[in-house]
């Protein structure tokens, strides 16, 4: 099997938003691999230590709207034709990509419809690889 190590690894998969009308909108969607994860843990969890009663306590405290937001803006690679209710063109930013996640059960189901398609395909393709 063959890589292109000189660009993008991963540089995601294009999915209509209404399956077979490209016209109504297209979002490009990849999944975190290791170093995604790796690199969002370290900007959202923080290791603390507190001392009580002369006893030292370590944990870790989880900024989870932090860890939201960089995992979406990540995995939510571009969109196409996306629009708002008054027909303004969505800008494809953290700020949106966010809004959309966290407040839009329609956009969640697309975006839970495309992530397990993608998530078919890869698993094709490592069996086809695992075949030959």
């Amino acid at each position: 099997m063959k890589f292109d190590i000189s660009g993008d690894l991963n540089p995601g998969a294009w999915f209509d938003l209404v399956e077979g009308k490209p016209e109504e909108g297209r979002i490009c969607l990849r999944l975190a691999n290791d170093s995604i994860f790796n690199e969002i843990r370290k900007k959202t969890v923080k290791n603390k230590v507190e001392y009580k009663q002369r006893v030292r306590h370590e944990f870790q405290e989880h900024d989870e709207d932090k860890y939201d937001e960089l995992f979406w803006d990540y995995c939510i690679a571009d969109w196409e034709n996306m629009e708002d209710a008054l027909g303004n063109p969505i800008k494809c930013t953290a700020k949106n990509k966010l809004a959309l996640v966290g407040g839009s059960i329609e956009f969640k189901r697309i975006l839970s419809r495309c992530l397990d398609q993608l998530k078919k395909d890869l698993a094709a393709k490592i069996e086809e690889v695992e075949k030959n």
